[in-house]
């Protein structure tokens, strides 16, 4: 928390020196409300028996998305061309919510008390397999192609190998047998689907003519003009000539707050993944390994959108650093 304190604070700086002060100001006001709820998490989180609540928030969150979707969206869209977004909703929102939700299903079916509770969460993650592949069907986001399935086969492995070396034959027959009917499964319904997709489009196109790639090169010439401050909170898109945000956080804070900014955020993550190994190593409680692992995927995912002035994307950062501190003191307070 302190050192999301602390870009923001930079930011501050940069605002001084920006570029446009009307994308300025309607950035910082992004950037008050990511500070008043990743603070209101944080402190949350500080009590163990808050977090369960917290996590089951961000899969509610994904639910009344999905509602609004649903009832908005849905009916006008035309399959195979058009994503399932609005001006009130992006397409990669619904992407970011179901990982968040698949990470939260994941650890509710390990910290909850009550066993019962923890067998429903255990059968919802296994759901979260088949949400994945509605929503980056219906949304085009190809992240969910490089984030969820690698992340779920790690999550399988983790819960059922890792965790269970005892009985690693039975459980690593199991996972096999699961993802045979998973392909099969695929193989029946899913591959059709997924040809007329726009998807299919989408992740079919080369590298070298993605207009990220070219948004990305421009960015980074704009970043030598001005690589101190940056040209100001918010003004990224204003400076690109598609007038677009970059969909990577390191770029737009290299564009928005020069290359202080983006390497407070770099820090942060690095500190983030540096703690979790070492309590790892320290401790040899394999809760750590889960932080790291989703620490690491969420470190892929900041090439493919913009996090730290989206509420509920930072927030759910915070609530996972908050939850390994608080796990830490609560169980492991002789080794501070």
């Amino acid at each position: 928390m302190r050192l999301l304190l602390l870009l923001y604070a930079w930011l501050c700086v940069s605002y001084v020196f920006t570029w446009n002060v009307a994308a300025a100001n309607g950035e910082m006001r992004k950037v008050l409300g990511c500070f008043i709820l990743s603070y209101i998490v944080a402190s949350l989180a500080q009590r163990p028996k808050n977090i369960p609540w917290l996590y089951i928030l961000y899969c509610v969150l994904l639910i009344f998305t999905w509602k609004y979707a649903y009832d908005n969206i849905i009916d006008d869209i035309i399959f195979g061309e058009n994503r399932l977004s609005d001006d009130t909703l992006n397409a990669n929102h619904l992407a970011y919510y179901t990982f968040y939700t698949t990470i939260s299903i994941f650890i509710l079916g390990d910290i909850i008390s009550a066993s019962w509770l923890r067998q429903i969460f255990r059968i919802l993650f296994c759901g979260t397999l088949v949400l994945s592949f509605y929503t980056a069907i219906f949304t085009a986001s190809r992240q969910i192609l490089i984030i969820q399935i690698p992340l779920f086969i790690v999550l399988i492995l983790y819960r059922y190998i890792v965790m269970n070396k005892t009985s690693a034959f039975m459980h690593i027959s199991l996972v096999v047998i699961s993802i045979g009917i998973a392909i099969y499964a695929y193989n029946q319904y899913g591959q059709s689907i997924y040809d007329d997709s726009l998807l299919k489009e989408r992740s079919s196109t080369r590298i070298e003519d993605d207009d990220r790639m070219r948004i990305a090169k421009e960015a980074l010439e704009l970043s030598t003009e001005r690589p101190i401050v940056g040209y100001g909170p918010g003004n990224a898109m204003y400076n690109i000539s598609k007038h677009v945000f970059t969909h990577n956080t390191f770029l737009e804070l290299l564009v928005n707050s020069g290359y202080v900014g983006m390497l407070i955020f770099v820090f942060m993550l690095f500190n983030f993944l540096k703690t979790q190994y070492n309590r790892l190593r320290q401790t040899r409680d394999k809760t750590y390994l889960i932080f790291l692992i989703f620490g690491l995927f969420w470190l892929v995912d900041q090439f493919f959108y913009v996090f730290y002035v989206d509420l509920w994307l930072i927030s759910f950062f915070i609530l996972v650093a908050t939850h390994s501190d608080t796990y830490y003191k609560t169980h492991y307070a002789s080794l501070r």
